[in-house]
C-alpha cells in the first residue's frame, strides 16, 4: 500500500493506494517539526489501521513551497511555517526524520503544483493538451503539461512574488 500526505495549508489530506482518503488539521501532524515523524506516523496507524509501518510500500508528501525531490528537503514553506507552533520547517529533511521508518527510496516529496497536475491529468478524459495548470495556495504553482502527456512544473511562493500584473 501506498501513502500520500497532501497539504496546503491548514488542512491536509491523507490518502491510501487502496482508496481511503481522510481530510484533517495539518497541526495534527506539522505542529512541531521535532514532533512531525511521531505525529504522522500516529495518524497512519490511526487512520488506516495498519500495525506495522513495514507493509507500507512508498509514502509520497506533496507539499506547497520551495521543495528539493532530490534529497527529500523542503526549502522554504511558508504555510506550514504557518501552522508551526515552534520552528519553521526550511530545510526539513523527510529522509533524515523518518530514516528509522522508512527506507528513503521509499519516501518521494513533491511540489504540490506537480502533484495537483498529475491529478488533473490523470482524472480529466478529456483535457485539451498542452495544457496549463494554475495553483494558488502559498504562491503560485504552475504545471504544464504538453501534448506528449509530459509535465513541467514550477512554484512561485511568498517573498518570491510581490506582485503579477497583466498588460492587454
Amino acid at each position: 500500500m501506498d501513502i500520500t500526505l497532501f497539504t496546503n495549508g491548514h488542512k491536509s489530506i491523507l490518502a491510501s493506494s487502496n482508496g481511503q482518503v481522510y481530510t484533517l488539521d495539518s497541526a495534527l501532524i506539522f505542529q512541531d517539526p521535532d514532533l512531525f515523524k511521531d505525529r504522522f506516523t500516529y495518524q497512519i496507524k490511526r487512520l488506516f489501521n495498519i500495525q506495522d509501518l513495514s507493509a507500507i510500500d512508498n509514502v509520497v508528501f506533496a507539499i506547497t513551497g520551495l521543495i528539493n525531490s532530490k534529497n527529500n528537503t523542503i526549502l522554504k514553506t511558508y504555510l506550514l511555517n504557518d501552522v508551526s507552533r515552534t520552528r519553521v520547517f526550511d530545510w526539513f529533511n523527510f529522509n533524515e526524520v523518518l530514516k528509522y521508518v522508512f527506507d528513503s527510496s521509499k519516501i518521494f516529496l513533491v511540489n504540490d503544483a506537480f502533484a495537483t497536475t498529475i491529478g488533473v491529468l490523470n482524472t480529466l478524459d478529456n483535457i485539451k493538451l498542452p495544457s496549463v495548470i494554475l495553483t494558488l495556495n502559498d504562491g503560485i504553482g504552475v504545471g504544464v503539461i504538453d501534448s506528449s502527456n509530459n509535465i513541467i512544473s514550477l512554484e512561485w511562493g511568498g517573498d518570491f512574488v510581490k506582485s503579477i500584473g497583466m498588460s492587454v
